[in-house]
Parts: structure tokens; sequence; C-alpha cells
């Protein structure tokens, strides 16, 4: 596994327990289209905080 230079691997951690967690609520709340706008925002956050750099 390579190490990641952007952001910190716990931080990437967090990002990505969010992000199932905004899945969950937003696929309970909004059904498909609610996840699907919990996994985009995920994916931002997890790209601006560097976690996709190599």
């Amino acid at each position: 596994m390579e190490n990641l230079q952007g952001g910190t691997n716990r931080q990437c951690l967090i990002d990505g327990a969010l992000t199932a967690g905004a899945m969950i609520v937003g696929g309970i709340a909004g059904g498909l289209w609610g996840a699907a706008g919990g996994l985009l925002g995920g994916l931002y956050a997890g790209n601006s905080n560097g976690c996709f750099d190599k």
C-alpha cells in the first residue's frame, strides 16, 4: 500500500466513515438520490483532503 502524501491515513479513514454514514442517512431520507449525494460529498471531501494523491 502506498503512503499518502496529501492527507493523513487517519483523516482519510474519518472521511471514509463519514461518507458511509452520509450514504446511509441519505439513502434513508432520499432514497437512491440521497445515497448518491452522500457518496459525491464524501468523494469531494476526500479529494480536498488529499486522500487520492499519490
